[in-house]
């Protein structure tokens, strides 16, 4: 399968015993369309589905619900995917069985996190992946028939409206272009940098390849060793797909221009 990889974790496979189409889910992701697009296809597949924005709020939804699965981003805006997994391990009541842990991360394969926490999930999904994808790392670990009758199982495959996704990513496009056209007016690359990691990620699950694959190309650019000198072309690219979504003609380009044009000649 595309984007897993799997590894046995400290969150052992036992879930608990429960009628089918009734087992809990938690998604712990600052995006809301990856957020979105993931509450979609569990609902669909059975699991009653709880959400958090951040790595805290993530660890406090876990303790009082006690999910069978969880879906944890590894670039959480708090702390990182990796220690919302080891407090989640670490507070989770001795009577109560573990759950199945998966990753979830729009970085290319392989620079996910450091080899040192990989123990820590079983599953690695990595952006974009299909409903299918998601379906098929939870079955390789928990058997269909401990959460999802036949009928859930069927509709669980089917993608989520990517009509609905791509304007729910507009709209966190809209408001996120401001605050990154701050970041790199301040030349605040690791705030800049994780924006706009986000954004990608949120665009691949949208469909909206183009501005995700101009995202990536941001994004390594602002992680570079010097991003004042790399990141103006992809960053024109990224803003150039931004205005072919039609976000406010000529406002998101402005912004770019304005950037440049203040940093010319580059140091």
């Amino acid at each position: 399968m595309r984007g897993q990889n799997c590894k046995k974790g400290l969150f052992a496979i036992h879930p608990k015993k429960s009628k089918p189409g009734l087992l809990t889910a938690l998604i712990v992701d600052d995006d809301p369309v990856c957020r979105m697009f993931c509450s979609t296809v569990l609902s669909e597949a059975g699991f009653r589905v709880f959400t958090a924005s951040n790595g805290r709020k993530g660890v406090a939804q876990a303790i009082a619900h006690q999910p069978e699965l969880v879906l944890i981003d590894l670039h959480l805006p708090d702390i990182t995917g990796q220690e919302a997994a080891e407090r989640i391990s670490e507070s989770w009541p001795e009577a109560q069985a573990p759950c199945l842990s998966m990753a979830v991360t729009g970085c290319d394969k392989g620079r996910e996190f450091d080899p040192s926490h990989q123990a820590l999930f079983h599953a690695t999904l990595h952006k974009p992946f299909s409903a299918e994808c998601l379906i098929q790392a939870i079955q390789a670990f928990m058997p269909i028939k401990q959460w999802a009758s036949s009928a859930h199982a069927d509709k669980s495959i089917k993608e989520p409206r990517y009509s609905y996704l791509k304007l729910r990513f507009q709209d966190e496009l809209k408001r996120e272009l401001a605050v990154l056209d701050q970041a790199i007016t301040a030349l605040n690359w690791g705030k800049s940098e994780k924006l706009v990691h986000r954004l990608a990620g949120a665009a691949a699950l949208a469909n909206c390849l183009d501005i995700a694959h101009s995202g990536r190309q941001l994004s390594r650019a602002l992680s570079g060793e010097n991003p004042a000198r790399e990141v103006a072309e992809p960053y024109l690219e990224f803003l150039q797909q931004a205005a072919d979504l039609s976000l406010e003609p000529g406002r998101q380009t402005t912004s770019g221009f304005r950037w440049l044009e203040s940093k010319r000649p580059f140091p």
